[in-house]
């Protein structure tokens, strides 16, 4: 359950790495759940990013939080807000050198949040990436579907996920 106007942590992790760049929207539950309506709501990114390590310090593993890379002005819808993937894929028998990772200015092996994968050097993803989204104060209370979509750099590809989510207006 999420109350309007307020600030929710959202993440998501890698399996392969595609970079690229990615936006949180929210579409009625009850009806079609199209880029249209989603492009209607978009969730606008708030605060600085995360990457977090086997569920993060409160778990008993690892934390960094940046200022991410976010873009708001030639976005499709006009007006949304996406964020740049913050971890470079840096293959540099196919794309070539990317951006630094933002773990290295932390005292942590690039391996650590660059790359194809996740980091870890196995099929189980342990790294997520983390954003915190303000949803929107004018919402009318009810269910809703929360989709994140992720546009791929470095392929023709376009990836979704989507949950329920019930939005309140009250504390």
């Amino acid at each position: 359950m999420c109350i309007r106007d307020r600030v929710y942590e959202v993440s998501w992790t890698i399996e392969a790495n595609h970079g690229g760049g990615y936006s949180y929207r929210l579409a009625p539950a009850d009806g079609p759940l199209t880029e249209e309506v989603f492009g209607k709501a978009p969730l606008k990114f708030v605060g600085p990013q995360k990457l977090r390590w086997r569920g993060g310090r409160a778990m008993g593993g690892d934390e960094i939080e940046f200022n991410g890379t976010y873009v708001s002005a030639g976005t499709v819808p006009a007006g949304s807000m996406w964020a740049r993937n913050p971890i470079p894929r840096n293959d540099f028998s196919q794309t070539g050198q990317g951006f630094e990772p933002v773990c290295v200015e932390f005292g942590m092996p690039a391996s650590m949040c660059s790359g194809m994968e996740d980091g870890s050097g196995g099929a189980e993803p342990t790294l997520e990436i983390v954003d915190r989204v303000l949803v929107p104060e004018g919402l009318v209370p009810g269910e809703y579907v929360l989709g994140w979509r992720w546009d791929c750099e470095e392929s023709n590809q376009i990836w979704q996920s989507c949950s329920d989510l019930t939005i309140t207006s009250s504390k």
